[in-house]
């Protein structure tokens, strides 16, 4: 691409690729001399920014003079504390930056005669590069760390300065006191047994506490960009033990950690020897020919897939192992994915290609990283300012310390899912993707369908989870819980009620898109568990005596939570 004579064409700019490996510099410089063809449209920006200036600077006289001022409360977080206001100088400094950052952040937003897509990725590292120089960050310009120090004789400092030495051996800024928690002692501690292992995964089987369960037992694919816990972080918070109280025999796959020899392992093995050998499993150890699955995040889009490829089986007397299903905050059309997909463009998928090829894997440190920048003030700076300006160490919190434990994801499976699914949105396109022989066409999906989504999800944002419904040939029950990606699906009943949520079928010649059927739904208070236990308890079959643990053929091998999910 050439703007007034510039080429942003990486072989006519070789070095570009060595110094802007995921292309930030080129969208934003795309949408400045996207600016700089506009003149009229850029002066008139320009006039618009000293006007406000001038009248910002007339609101500093005056308070210097002591005259009456229109002020209006500070909704950012950042800037909640009064001292921010009360002292002249930190207002200055606060009110300037407020108004230059949201001004220009503005202009990229409408930055005109560009790509959706550069507009989006030029928007967002603007907002990352205001929300990393904030004047939060900088001690000598946030009252409340200067306060700190005084308060405490300085020691704040001393402590913060400690905290930064050991978050800097650990290459990462702390959020969470780890010392607190123990993945089997105070985490992930739902009674169960490892009863199958290999390479990929491990099969943990829960401990029924009822004396009859539904017949239909109900396995449970995780995601594998992180570890399963995050569904059995305590007794209150614990799906499986809330699902086996309610008389359901309860199966999950753990999947591995994976080494760096495991690094070929493609996408399409995370179904036929991850979902599909573990339903196997389970539909021989409890004597069924089905299963209710349930999948997460990245662990429902293999289970849309595998579904795709069970019902694409070319021998129609196969028995296909999955009675209905369960979707949990999971993506199959990725047109718009949410603000994630400003780290993944060709650029940024080069530049991750070649840093797997280095170990196998992608380390879980990055990824983490990715999905903390995506709400980089209250994941990153927030943890920066209390911990290195303030000396206040983290709190222990067990939701953290689960976001603190990621996972190695092998190179070829996540290049294939990032430009597969992502770069080409290819499971939504009829016939267009291959996995294990198999076209994938989710129109022949015709197993019934329980989809959930947040309202407040910024991973997979919930307009764009309800599309399954209309891509699949099942009938589906649609549910939009409140609050995001994790409490929105990690959401017990409780008394009285926290949140609240919205069901109802999916009826596709009436409703044309997910805001329409929205507006024909009763909000209801409490958690959609409830109403999630009703259709299973309707799907899942009459009542037997409950199972054992293990069996003659799968023998537990180990307690839950089993090794995988404590491997390094």
């Amino acid at each position: 691409m050439k703007l007034m004579g510039y080429s942003f064409d990486q072989s006519e700019n070789p070095l570009q690729k060595i110094l802007d490996p995921m292309g930030i510099g080129k969208a934003i410089m795309e949408a400045q001399m996207a600016w700089l063809n506009k003149p009229q449209e850029s002066a008139a920006k320009y006039q618009a920014w000293l006007t406000g200036l001038s009248e910002l600077q007339l609101h500093f006289l005056r308070r210097s003079f002591g005259m009456d001022t229109e002020t209006s409360e500070c909704k950012d977080p950042r800037f909640k504390d009064k001292s921010w206001s009360a002292n002249l100088y930190f207002d200055v400094i606060k009110e300037s930056f407020l108004y230059s950052s949201h001004f220009i952040e503005e202009m990229f937003d409408e930055t005109p005669d560009l790509d959706k897509h550069t507009k989006r990725k030029a928007s967002f590292w603007i907002n990352q590069f205001f929300n990393a120089i904030s004047p939060s960050n900088n001690f000598w310009t946030n009252p409340e760390a200067i306060n700190r120090c005084v308060e405490t004789n300085g020691m704040s400092v001393i402590e913060g300065l400690k905290l930064f030495s050991e978050d800097m051996k650990g290459n990462d800024i702390s959020m969470v006191d780890k010392s607190a928690f123990e993945v089997g002692r105070n985490l992930a501690t739902t009674p169960g047994k490892v009863i199958y292992r290999c390479d990929l995964f491990e099969l943990i089987q829960y401990e029924p506490t009822t004396k009859d369960v539904s017949k239909t037992p109900i396995l449970i694919v995780p995601p594998w960009i992180n570890k399963f816990y995050v569904m059995d972080l305590n007794e209150k918070k614990s799906m499986m033990r809330y699902l086996v109280s309610q008389g359901f025999s309860v199966f999950l796959i753990s999947w591995r950690n994976v080494p760096k020899e495991l690094g070929d392992t493609k996408f399409e093995d995370y179904l036929t020897k991850g979902i599909d050998v573990a339903a196997n499993v389970v539909t021989e150890l409890a004597g069924v020919d089905q299963v209710h699955a349930v999948g997460y995040c990245i662990g429902g889009t293999a289970l849309s897939s595998y579904m795709a490829w069970m019902n694409a089986n070319p021998d129609k007397n196969a028995v296909k192992k999955v009675a209905h299903w369960t979707l949990f905050a999971s993506l199959t059309d990725f047109s718009n994915p949410g603000e994630i997909e400003n780290f993944l463009d060709e650029d940024s998928l080069d530049m991750l290609a070649g840093e797997m090829e280095k170990d196998g894997y992608l380390d879980g440190s990055k990824m983490n990283a990715a999905f903390r920048t995506l709400r980089s003030n209250s994941l990153v700076w927030n943890y920066f300012v209390n911990s290195y300006l303030k000396g206040q160490k983290p709190d222990a919190f067990d939701l953290l310390y689960w976001n603190s434990d990621p996972t190695r994801l092998p190179k070829e499976m996540h290049k294939f899912y990032l430009r597969e699914f992502y770069i080409n949105n290819a499971l939504v396109k009829k016939d267009q993707l291959v996995l294990a022989g198999r076209k994938m066409d989710l129109g022949k999906i015709t197993q019934p369908l329980y989809d959930v989504a947040a309202e407040q999800d910024h991973i997979t944002p919930w307009r764009e989870c309800f599309k399954t419904s209309s891509d699949v040939g099942a009938p589906v029950r649609q549910v939009l819980g409140s609050s995001g990606h994790i409490l929105g699906i990690i959401s017990p009943p409780v008394k009285p009620p926290k949140r609240k949520y919205w069901a109802g079928d999916m009826d596709r010649k009436k409703f044309k898109n997910a805001d329409e059927w929205l507006a024909a739904q009763k909000e209801q208070a409490g958690s959609w568990w409830d109403d999630w236990t009703k259709w299973l308890n309707e799907k899942c079959g009459d009542k037997v005596p409950a199972l054992k643990v293990g069996s003659r053929k799968y023998k537990a091998i180990c307690e839950a939570p089993g090794e995988y999910v404590v491997e390094p």
